[in-house]
């Protein structure tokens, strides 16, 4: 796999300012954050989805609502748009990788409404799924292939997300 073609950002600093200005330019993104000395985020929200999944290094504590999950390695967490939540990424390593993809509302809600999928509860609320969902689901994988399918052109991904006609 080709994580290496994955937009790479080192202890990157982000203000709260810059989280609720959502994704720019995209409905869709995909990139690799690497915590070494910069091991905590600003209390923040956004208005896009978030989903990171961990992919070596330590575990990440998120505090969300007066709740607390730690997510390990090979594990996801789903956090829904305009949820306030922090992390600390060094909790028992001297550094934290992950895969983060975020994704503007109105691109999910699209996604949701093509697949005929219900606005089920979970949408609404913090979900973490467990390293075996993750390993048969090749979360991993798909995050990577995501991040390069957005180098395409705008009409291959757009007719990727077309349903397809049976004969």
């Amino acid at each position: 796999m080709e994580i290496e073609r994955v937009t790479h950002y080192v202890d990157n600093v982000l203000t709260q300012a810059e989280a609720r200005m959502g994704l720019r330019n995209t409905r869709l993104l995909v990139a690799w954050y690497t915590n070494q000395k910069n091991d905590q985020s600003v209390v923040h929200s956004h208005p896009y989805h978030e989903l990171v999944l961990p992919i070596g290094g330590s575990t990440v504590r998120y505090s969300i609502d007066g709740s607390v999950y730690l997510v390990h390695v090979g594990e996801l967490i789903y956090f829904p748009a305009q949820i306030y939540h922090a992390g600390i990424f060094n909790i028992n390593n001297d550094h934290s990788d992950r895969l983060v993809i975020q994704i503007d509302d109105a691109l999910w809600q699209a996604c949701r409404r093509n697949a005929n999928l219900k606005n089920a509860a979970w949408m609404h609320s913090i979900t973490v799924l467990d390293p075996d969902v993750c390993n048969k689901w090749d979360f991993q994988s798909l995050f990577v292939r995501m991040a390069q399918s957005l180098e395409l052109p705008a009409r291959c991904v757009t007719s990727f997300l077309k349903p397809r006609c049976r004969r």
